[in-house]
């Protein structure tokens, strides 16, 4: 135990962000002892604001109040006649285990298991949405590589609908509204991240796409904390990006609508 503990305190000083949080604060009260207060304090409250946001508890207070909006999907009614629509969330291009096309990265693959889980007990259509952002037309579309992990995974193919033309969440709802407009579907069942969820169903609202939720890929353990969770780690780092993200996101759409 003594030995894993230090294994991960030096991780935390020798990797970032630990190591840009330490040199942060080394330098501020060098700083601040050299009689150079503004750029010494300036200094400190950076490498105290990358602290908290890559520790778990402060990742978790920013994800939950996003995660826990809207309830996770629990219907048992034969949903056959419905679309579970999977929200893209970005790929890895030209992946050499995947033939060099495009990897689907780890948000959206979990949104797709998700989806396959809902497919199998229910058979319902899924349409997977995502464009090529940024990208030239040779790259794999996020609804194409979306698609292949679909086909891998045994789903018959004229049950997958492609809507390679989205940019964003906005296209994605616009998108499926016309989709499901031009169809006889029920319902629609939108499959996204947790903490993305929030943003999709109120844009679903403004755009009159009557949907239910099915949030996954939850990002908060619930289990509570240990001594480790207090260590600055890149990956907490990155989630805690992700919900501030999400409400600016939200922020904007508000203040647009």
């Amino acid at each position: 135990m003594i030995f894993f503990a230090i294994k991960k305190i030096l991780s935390f000083l020798l990797l970032p962000p630990g190591l840009f949080v330490v040199l942060l604060l080394v330098v501020g009260v060098y700083l601040l002892l050299r009689k150079n207060k503004p750029v010494g304090v300036l200094l400190l409250i950076l490498s105290t604001l990358i602290y908290l946001l890559s520790i778990e508890p402060v990742k978790d207070r920013l994800l939950l109040p996003l995660e826990d909006m809207h309830p996770v999907f629990t219907s048992s009614d034969n949903i056959s006649k419905s679309l579970i629509v999977v929200l893209g969330g970005g790929v890895y291009d030209k992946s050499p285990d995947n033939d060099l096309k495009a990897s689907v990265m780890p948000d959206p693959l979990k949104r797709l298991i998700y989806a396959y889980f809902l497919f199998k007990d229910n058979n319902a259509d899924i349409l997977v949405s995502g464009g090529r952002v940024f990208k030239s037309s040779e790259i794999q579309s996020e609804a194409e590589a979306m698609r292949d992990v679909l086909l891998r995974l045994g789903v018959d193919r004229d049950r997958i609908i492609l809507d390679t033309n989205s940019l964003d969440t906005y296209e994605n709802i616009l998108n499926t509204k016309s989709i499901v407009l031009n169809n006889d579907y029920d319902r629609v069942i939108i499959v996204t991240s947790a903490y993305h969820m929030p943003r999709a169903m109120f844009l679903s609202q403004k755009a009159g796409l009557d949907a239910i939720p099915a949030p996954t890929d939850f990002k908060t353990d619930r289990t509570g904390y240990s001594f480790d969770s207090f260590l600055p780690k890149m990956g907490y780092l990155y989630e805690s990006y992700k919900a501030l993200h999400e409400y600016l996101g939200l922020l904007f759409y508000k203040i647009k609508y």
